[in-house]
């Protein structure tokens, strides 16, 4: 049996459309793990709302006020994603 380490190793030399397809039997496998593009716009909002309720569960009001105000403090620019590609 492979290790989680030596499975990577083959993973990572496989070629293109290996790949792909093996991301596409995953995906298939796990449909849950994948991205949200598959989702109608209700679903990503719900998942979305999900994930801001679990961010602020816990936390007191004034903390939550805290955070939102620190949050919107500064404003930085996106980058410029031109300088990544070649």
């Amino acid at each position: 049996m492979l290790t989680l380490s030596e499975l990577f190793q083959i993973v990572d030399q496989l070629p293109d459309n290996e790949f792909v397809a093996l991301r596409e039997h995953m995906l298939a496998q796990h449909p849950e793990s994948g991205s949200m593009s598959g989702m109608s716009g209700e679903e990503r909002a719900r998942r979305l709302m999900e994930g801001l309720a679990h961010l602020v569960e816990g936390l007191t009001p004034s903390e939550i006020e805290e955070m939102v105000a620190a949050m919107n403090e500064e404003y930085l620019e996106p980058p410029d994603d031109s300088e990544w590609l070649d």
